[in-house]
Order: C-alpha cells, then sequence, then structure tokens
C-alpha cells in the first residue's frame, strides 16, 4: 500500500475524515519537472551527489527531514536505517538532514543508535526540494528518472519504509 494511503486509511479508523491529498505538503514550485539537486555536504564536510547506477543512470532517492530531539524521528530513522542498509548494491540511495544546529550531537545521535545513512547539513535546501511544512520526521522520495514521487509527511511505519525498496527497480 502507498505510504500516503496507509496514513489516510490510519486517519480514518482513528475517525478523522481525511482524504489523502490533504496528506501531502505543500508543492514546491516545479514539483513536476525533475528534481535539481543543490550543493549539499556531508557531516564530515565531503560533498554529497546523487549518486549513479553502473548504467548511468540515476539512482531513485530517499530523502528524510528529522531532529535529535523529535521522539518519532528516532522510531522512524530505526526504519531509514534499514532502508538503507537494505538498498545497498540497489539503484536506491538514502539521504538524511537533522534539523540539528550542532554536528556534535547529531554525529553522537547517530553513533549512539548504530545508524550509517548519510546526513547532510542543510536542512533547508532539501526541504525545500519537497515541501514548504515544518512537519518531521518528513520524507520525500524521488524516481530513477528524476521525479518527486511521494512527499510523507510525520512518522512512517517500518513496512511502508521499506516498501521504498521498490524504488530501485
Amino acid at each position: 500500500m502507498n505510504p500516503g494511503r496507509r496514513l489516510a486509511a490510519k486517519g480514518l479508523a482513528a475517525g478523522l475524515a481525511l482524504p489523502a491529498t490533504s496528506l501531502v505538503g505543500a508543492q514546491p514550485p516545479g514539483h513536476d519537472a525533475a528534481i535539481r539537486w543543490p550543493a549539499l555536504s556531508l557531516l564530515d564536510g565531503s560533498a554529497w551527489t546523487p549518486p549513479r547506477a553502473t548504467d548511468g543512470r540515476p539512482h531513485a532517492v530517499v530523502a528524510v527531514i528529522w531532529s535529535t530531539t523529535c521522539p518519532f524521528c528516532l522510531r522512524h530513522n530505526a526504519h531509514i536505517d534499514k532502508l538503507h542498509r537494505r538498498a545497498a548494491g540497489r539503484s536506491l540511495s538514502v539521504v538524511t538532514a537533522a534539523l540539528d544546529r550542532d554536528p556534535d550531537a547529531v554525529t553522537t545521535y547517530l553513533s549512539r543508535h548504530g545508524y550509517g545513512f548519510p546526513v547532510v547539513r542543510e536542512s533547508d535546501r532539501l526541504r525545500t526540494l519537497f515541501t514548504a511544512r515544518r512537519v518531521i520526521p518528513f520524507t520525500g522520495t524521488v524516481d530513477r528518472s528524476g521525479h518527486v514521487r511521494d512527499r510523507v509527511p510525520g512518522e512512517m511505519f517500518e513496512a511502508d519504509v521499506l516498501g521504498l525498496l521498490e524504488l530501485a527497480t
């Protein structure tokens, strides 16, 4: 099931009458065009660039905005780390951005929880590719053709996060 639909179904089960479209964040300008990745640097200062498959095609990308102080992000990040590890060798990459201003706090958080996914410093640049909303965690996906596919505000179920592996095909 599509993550947005699962979230909508969860809302309906809770007695909320939310159409699935209400779960999608504000659309950034040019949302129907191919994404243009800005310059992004990782916590260690190296540049992050969208990886390419051996055939030269871009990888699909799962991008997540989160914070070290968010309990929902902690659970969500455990799923994201599983996705990152399972995506190794496939045409899918994970990139995240922490909202925290202190890179040492982010590095400590990653180490304490054993997370291995990449974290970029420019959370605002990454967020503006997907939404104007300030909800965290926030997950955006880009398919292998380079177009934004999904925008999911809030925590996702593990099965939905791991289902994003289908983007690699």
